[in-house]
């Protein structure tokens, strides 16, 4: 499937438009840390079997950006049509039917964000709180923790944006 295409006229069709953008600076965010892992993870092999001295930091390091992998990723993901679907449900349906349940799917879809981001939130606002750090590094759990509801908030703009697109 293809990228949501938004029509670009009137100030709400930009605004649309720039969810869109927002989820592409996001997913561009989500290879950084993707290719970050990778040569974290190499360097950690490599100073693990050939120098006999393995890093410290990388087993934390690695679950932030595992983290931000797949948080920064979604809304990139949703706008590129990546996210899992049954189609084998899908396509027992007629195409008008689906036509009329798209709409309502991602509104339930929209909530089900919503409450995920309230849930980061408080997440977030306990680490704040605790403060909780992590194990090895004794990092803020607030510094990796706060990509999950950004990640979700653009995950959720870029929901609204598809269900413009549906609706049209």
């Amino acid at each position: 499937m293809k990228a949501v295409e938004i029509e670009r006229k009137g100030r709400l069709g930009r605004i649309i438009q720039s969810f869109g953008a927002l989820s592409s600076a996001a997913g561009i965010l989500a290879g950084i840390f993707l290719f970050s892992l990778t040569l974290l993870v190499f360097v950690s092999v490599i100073a693990r079997y050939v120098f006999n001295s393995p890093l410290i930091i990388t087993e934390d390091v690695a679950s932030f950006l595992m983290v931000g992998i797949v948080f920064a990723g979604l809304g990139y993901t949703l706008k590129m049509g990546g996210h899992i679907r049954v189609n084998i449900l899908r396509n027992r349906f007629p195409k008008r039917l689906m036509a009329v349940l798209d709409p309502i799917l991602v509104i339930i879809a929209i909530f089900y964000c919503a409450l995920l981001l309230m849930a980061t939130v408080k997440l977030n606002i306990n680490y704040v709180t605790g403060p909780i750090t992590s194990i090895t590094l004794r990092v803020p759990m607030i510094i990796p923790g706060i990509i999950m509801p950004i990640g979700l908030s653009i995950l959720l703009l870029q929901f609204i944006a598809t269900f413009r697109e549906r609706i049209r």
